[in-house]
């Protein structure tokens, strides 16, 4: 019940805050970065899992590929929840940086499987901006994670 209550409450975040969530052209994921810590604190299946069902809700609602974000979203969260247990995420660098860098990772991936399928690419040029944006709001949604256990 969690879970579902978590994944609509931050899609309906996304969908309805999006456009107050951007700064010139920058814009923060909450569905990355809520996939990233629910694998943190939950582990690697239910990363995979809620990153599966985050980026499946993203490809109905929003445009784009269908399945490049479901494919990049649950190698994110498997390969996140691999962490459990061997880093502490209760840290707020590593929060940055670890969320920074799978902002990064998502985009390559998204950007590859894109290439692959000869579709048009997307710009990467404000992938640095918005890994560092999801970054900054990382902490904050590990301890809601934390604290409520959600996910």
């Amino acid at each position: 019940m969690k879970f579902a209550l978590t994944l609509t409450a931050a899609l309906l975040a996304q969908l309805f805050f999006y456009r107050y969530l951007s700064f010139r052209g920058v814009s923060v994921n909450i569905l990355i970065i809520l996939t990233i810590q629910v694998a943190l604190v939950k582990g690697r299946g239910r990363g995979a899992v809620f990153g599966f069902f985050s980026a499946l809700a993203e490809d109905l609602f929003l445009s784009g590929l269908i399945g490049e974000r479901i494919i990049s979203r649950v190698i994110t969260g498997w390969y996140a929840g691999k962490l459990k247990g061997k880093v502490s995420p209760g840290n707020f660098l590593f929060q940055f940086l670890f969320v920074f860098a799978a902002y990064l990772f998502q985009a390559l991936l998204i950007f590859l499987i894109r290439m692959a399928m000869g579709f048009p690419q997307i710009s990467l040029r404000q992938a640095v901006p918005t890994a560092a944006a999801g970054g900054l709001i990382a902490p904050l949604v590990y301890i809601i994670i934390k604290h409520t256990d959600a996910g």
